[in-house]
């Protein structure tokens, strides 16, 4: 690939090392929206996306990216996001064809955490979609995963990728306490839901 060596002014601290167009998917719940920041800050373009597979936008982009998460964490973040984001929503009086889905979001978080895993999908689709499934498709996987335990590790990948040297700003994500969401039940359903993300990107279960 012929790479350009078009600079932007010095103080950006960017060069574009690659004419590809580089594209994120974007995985719910996996540090998306605080790491396409950087590329915002860095007036870095990304074709806008929303939460869709590679299979359904790889023809966005002829280079992809995304983030991935710890199974366990990723479910309690979830799970915690469930009634933050439906009655933030419903105060502000915003999309009103989905105040039901909001509704029935609260509705599952009040149930537990074992409910929410079991019938979380019932107000997210998606939610028992492996995050295997959104990164790849018929022609492959996307071109770099990051797990995002070791982001600042692995950020050198997006930054050579794009040229620009500014570093990624530091984000102390929220403890989470793991014991106070799991059992041997619980424990051996995130087991079965994500079994392809266990298998694939390395984590433990």
């Amino acid at each position: 690939m012929n790479l350009s060596t078009q600079t932007k002014p010095q103080d950006a601290g960017v060069e574009k090392a690659s004419q590809s167009k580089i594209g994120h998917i974007h995985i719910p719940k996996c540090g998306g929206s605080f790491l396409k920041n950087w590329f915002r800050d860095n007036d870095i373009p990304l074709p806008k996306v929303g939460h869709h597979t590679l299979e359904e936008r790889r023809h966005q982009a002829d280079w992809w990216w995304a983030t991935v998460r710890n199974p366990y964490h990723r479910m309690v973040s979830f799970y915690e996001f469930f009634p933050v984001k439906a009655r933030r929503e419903l105060e502000l009086g915003r999309k009103p064809q989905r105040f039901e889905q909001y509704r029935k979001m609260i509705d599952v978080h009040s149930k537990g955490f074992r409910y929410f895993l079991e019938h979380g999908d019932q107000a997210i689709w998606y939610l028992h979609r492996p995050q295997w499934e959104w990164l790849v498709d018929s022609q492959g996987q996307v071109d770099c995963i990051i797990k995002l335990e070791e982001v600042y590790e692995q950020w050198h990948q997006i930054q050579t990728k794009t040229g620009c040297t500014q570093p990624l700003p530091r984000h102390t994500p929220k403890t989470q306490q793991l014991e106070q969401y799991y059992d041997n039940y619980t424990t051996g359903l995130v087991q079965e839901l994500y079994a392809k993300d266990f298998d694939n990107l390395g984590y433990d279960k």
